[in-house]
């Protein structure tokens, strides 16, 4: 015998129940992504000691020595088998 969808479909009465069983699931993505996510972000911008010493702001100067070490590979290529 098939199901109506009313009587296999879930309904709650007000947001409290809902809420509760969101909760932690919220709190688990919250604290193990984006908070580690956030944090990488942060201190991508400073330069830290080996030995945990102080950290020196750096901004943008990382990315910038990330993208040069991905582009010069290509460009090396790129000479080498352009027939100019």
């Amino acid at each position: 015998m098939a199901l109506a969808v009313d009587e296999r479909s879930a309904w709650f009465k007000g947001w409290g129940l809902p809420a509760l069983l969101l909760a932690p699931q919220l709190l688990i993505v919250l604290i193990f992504f984006y908070w580690p996510s956030v944090q990488a972000i942060y201190s991508s911008f400073f330069l830290e000691d080996a030995f945990g010493q102080g950290a020196e702001f750096v901004g943008l100067e990382t990315l910038s020595d990330c993208l040069l070490i991905l582009i010069t590979p290509i460009r090396l290529a790129s000479r080498l088998f352009s027939r100019s």
